[in-house]
C-alpha cells in the first residue's frame, strides 16, 4: 500500500472518529435516528464493535450480528487486500451482497422488535419541529 493510500485511510478513519465523538458529546447518537426517531439498517454497530473490542462477543452479536462479517471487511480495507486482482471483480457481488444482507438483518429485527431498534418518530426533530410548526400555525388562526 503506497504512503498516499495510508495517509487518505488514516485521514477516514480521524473523520469517522471525530464524527462519532462529535455525536456522543452531543448526544445526538446516530444522526438519521435523531432526525426521524427511526433507526437505521447498521443501528448498534457502533456498540457491537466497542463490545468487540472488550471481548464480549455475545453483547456484540445483540447489538448488530452483521459486525462479526464488518470487521473482517474494515480488516482487508485498511491492509489494502481489497485491491487484490481476485477481490477486485468480486466487489461489485459482494456490495449488492452485503447491502441485501443489512436489509434482511434491518428487516428481521425490526418484526422481533430487537430493543436496539426502538422505533419512536416523536423523538426525531422532525416530528418535534412539525409539532411546534402546528402548534404555532393554530395560535395564528
Amino acid at each position: 500500500m503506497t504512503k498516499k493510500k495510508t495517509l487518505e485511510k488514516l485521514k477516514i478513519i480521524a473523520l469517522l472518529f471525530l464524527a462519532a465523538l462529535l455525536s456522543h458529546i452531543s448526544g445526538i447518537g446516530c444522526p438519521i435516528r435523531w432526525l426521524t426517531g427511526i433507526p437505521c439498517a447498521g443501528c448498534g454497530m457502533s456498540r457491537a464493535l466497542l463490545s468487540v473490542f472488550k471481548g464480549h462477543f455475545g453483547a456484540a452479536w445483540s447489538y448488530h450480528p452483521l459486525i462479526f462479517l464488518m470487521l473482517p471487511l474494515a480488516i482487508l480495507w485498511l491492509t489494502g487486500r481489497l485491491q487484490d486482482r481476485r477481490i477486485i471483480k468480486l466487489q461489485k457481488p459482494a456490495a449488492i451482497l452485503i447491502i441485501t444482507a443489512f436489509i434482511a438483518v434491518y428487516i428481521v429485527r425490526l418484526v422481533l422488535k430487537d430493543p436496539v431498534l426502538e422505533v419512536d418518530i416523536s423523538k426525531g426533530i422532525f416530528w418535534k419541529l412539525a409539532r411546534e410548526v402546528h402548534y404555532v400555525l393554530s395560535v395564528l388562526r
